[in-house]
């Protein structure tokens, strides 16, 4: 995230330097949530990088169809197990909005 953020022009590499020693101390805590924190970008400035870093790279996903390409039973199997863990993460989701309607 550092390296996106520093390409945008969002961080100077000081700023960067200090969330990477930050990071270090605490390592549980995210490069976002730590340049948050330390008021250098604000919240959309990392859901910004974070859509950046999706975009820049292929998804493993991708790249397991590409090598498979030619095995529809691979293939087959590969989109069975994507419905099933976007049902999942469908079902997390709204779990979790209806926790933080209600206050939790």
């Amino acid at each position: 995230m550092g390296e996106v953020l520093l390409r945008k022009r969002v961080l100077t590499v000081s700023q960067v330097r200090r969330v990477l020693e930050r990071q270090a101390e605490a390592p549980d805590m995210r490069f976002g949530e730590i340049a948050v924190a330390e008021g250098f970008i604000d919240c959309e400035a990392v859901r910004q990088a974070l859509g950046d870093q999706r975009s820049a790279a292929p998804h493993p996903v991708e790249l397991l169809a590409e090598q498979h390409q030619d095995d529809r039973t691979y293939l087959k199997a590969m989109i069975g197990a994507l419905v099933e863990a976007q049902k999942t993460i469908e079902s997390e989701v709204y779990a979790l909005s209806l926790l933080l309607r209600a206050g939790c």
